[in-house]
């Protein structure tokens, strides 16, 4: 993708034959049992939201990417309970979570500001790969 391309800041929902939530519970373990911290990222000039009893709740998923230990991370963007929405990325080494890993939480009210500026080149590609109609 071009950098000076203009991103789609709508939200866009992956189709549910490929929406996968329980690839997200190896990861999201590691939140719950608080080896990992749920504190929202923040992102210069915008007001985070808050993310409350991430990730318990979660509403809806829109778009959900299956990671593997040292090859992909697992990203979803999401909306919680009080309408935020969240996008959310987790990777580790070959190991695991356990052994060496990193997350990071960004939050808003503004779905756009978590595409435009949390979402990363690659996250973006991938979201708009698997958020296309087929």
């Amino acid at each position: 993708m071009n950098t000076e391309e203009v991103r789609i800041l709508e939200v866009r929902q992956q189709s549910a034959d490929t929406l996968q939530p329980e690839c997200l519970k190896y990861p999201f373990y590691f939140l719950i049992t608080g080896e990992y911290e749920t504190a929202v990222y923040p992102i210069p000039g915008h007001e985070s939201a808050d993310a409350g009893n991430f990730p318990h709740n979660i509403e809806h998923y829109y778009w959900i990417h299956e990671g593997e230990n040292d090859i992909e991370p697992w990203i979803t963007l999401c909306r919680l309970t009080n309408g935020a929405y969240v996008f959310y990325k987790g990777e580790c080494d070959y190991t695991g979570f356990d052994c060496q890993g990193n997350m990071k939480l960004y939050s808003s009210h503004d779905v756009g500001i978590l595409i435009q500026y949390a979402m990363s080149e690659s996250d973006y590609e991938k979201y708009i790969i698997d958020t296309t109609t087929k």
